[in-house]
């Protein structure tokens, strides 16, 4: 165990941080991310614009041409009724999403956010609404190889799509030829995996959705801009993520949450929080919940690690400077910390200290001793011992801990933030 301190504050408590070392393996393959994980990126892209309306616009074909979802477009509208959209009439749109960036040459297939995202040289080159395949037939998440890109392909209908017409008393064809109607459209790109592709369709309401067969659906517009930009043996990672978080370059916290459509687990807020290790003293709780709870696809500001900092740097220093003599500790199990006064102080207790768990339980509290309070004048130091056990006496094991040195300031004010 080492402990590692952070200055904090909260009300009339400072507090320092006592972490347990655990190593770092690296982010796990794209492949191998559960969905019920949760993973940190450092990208957001897109923005809140207005567009209008052209003529023979739906709200369908905007959310398909956009990638923004209809009933996103109609909740920051205020639309009721999705017929109610006149040529010329301006909407906002909001397209920000967290960009999965797991690879910096090839397409991220992001299922959960129905999207597919271009990468050149680490950099984002393209963004492509898309839809996926449904519960029943879902889209295989891993690492893939685009093989090609096939042009005005004639098709054999998958066997299984063949049985299902068949039990359904419909006409049943085995093959599709290159002309109109060609549901598979004027490009098949081929996956390493044997059927699954991207392909356009005319069916734009499928674009956004999570409909019919495993394949990935884009518009024409969007297959021939697939198709030029790749080169045989390019990588494609696909994954399901309902939710993932982002830090940005400028400390800013972000959070995006979608439906978990195929049911294979939705990340709680602690799996949120534990994702961002320390970071997460710095995003606003009830802005997790709420995107959790409503799921809308959106990347939304959820906190600022700096101006956090800042924050927890700055009244700390105000009232009280803290080091830690003799961390990580020996094998006689013991810390002692060294506390400096810059202000008049009162403490209850010899060892002013509250100590909780990873949970948030308090596992040791001194009791108020029952003679003066203890006053520490500014400019006067103090040292505290502390055993590492628990309020019972018994020795604490191995974990992460937050130690709170609780005073008053003079007068019994409490600290606060400055």
């Amino acid at each position: 165990m080492y402990f590692r301190l952070s200055p904090l504050i909260a009300a009339s408590i400072a507090a320092i941080s006592i972490m347990a070392l655990t190593p770092w393996t690296g982010a796990s393959s794209p492949g191998k991310i559960r969905p019920n994980e949760v993973q940190v990126f450092h990208k957001v892209a897109g923005e809140i614009r207005p567009i209008e309306v052209r003529s023979g616009d739906t709200l369908i074909a905007l959310s398909a041409r956009h990638g923004v979802r209809v009933e996103n477009i109609m909740r920051d509208n205020g639309i009721t009724d999705p017929r109610a959209i006149m040529p010329g009439q301006t909407l906002k749109l909001d397209t920000r999403r967290i960009i999965p960036a797991l690879t910096d040459n090839g397409f991220v297939a992001d299922i959960a956010a129905a999207m597919i995202y271009r990468f050149e040289a680490g950099r984002l080159s393209a963004r492509h609404p898309a839809g996926f395949g449904s519960p029943q037939k879902p889209t295989p998440t891993g690492t893939f190889s685009i093989l090609f890109a096939d042009a005005d392909p004639d098709w054999d209908y998958p066997k299984d799509v063949v049985e299902e017409k068949k039990r359904e008393g419909m006409v049943v064809k085995r093959r599709s030829p290159p002309e109109p109607p060609n549901t598979l459209g004027p490009f098949w790109i081929q996956l390493s995996t044997w059927g699954v592709g991207i392909h356009p369709t005319p069916f734009l309401s499928s674009i956004g959705r999570f409909v019919g067969n495993t394949q990935i659906k884009v518009s024409e517009l969007d297959s021939q801009s697939i198709a030029h930009s790749l080169h045989p043996g390019i990588r494609l990672e696909a994954v399901y993520q309902p939710v993932r978080l982002a830090i940005t370059p400028d400390g800013v916290i972000w959070v995006e949450a979608h439906p978990d459509v195929y049911g294979l687990g939705m990340p709680s807020v602690q799996a949120v929080l534990d994702a961002l290790g320390e970071d997460a003293i710095a995003v606003d709780l009830q802005i997790i919940e709420k995107v959790l709870k409503d799921q809308h696809g959106i990347a939304t500001e959820a906190g600022n690690i700096e101006l956090a900092q800042s924050a927890t740097e700055t009244a700390p220093q105000r009232y009280a400077t803290w080091s830690c003599l003799d961390c990580p500790p020996s094998e006689n199990r013991r810390v002692t910390f060294h506390v400096e006064a810059l202000e008049t102080l009162t403490i209850d207790t010899a060892i002013p200290l509250e100590v909780r768990d990873e949970s948030g339980n308090i596992v040791y509290r001194a009791a108020p001793q029952a003679k003066q309070a203890i006053v520490l004048e500014k400019g006067t130091s103090r040292n505290i011992v502390w055993e590492l056990n628990n309020t019972a006496g018994s020795a604490l094991p191995p974990g992460s801990y937050t130690a709170y040195f609780i005073f008053n300031t003079a007068g019994g004010e409490p600290a606060s933030l400055s």
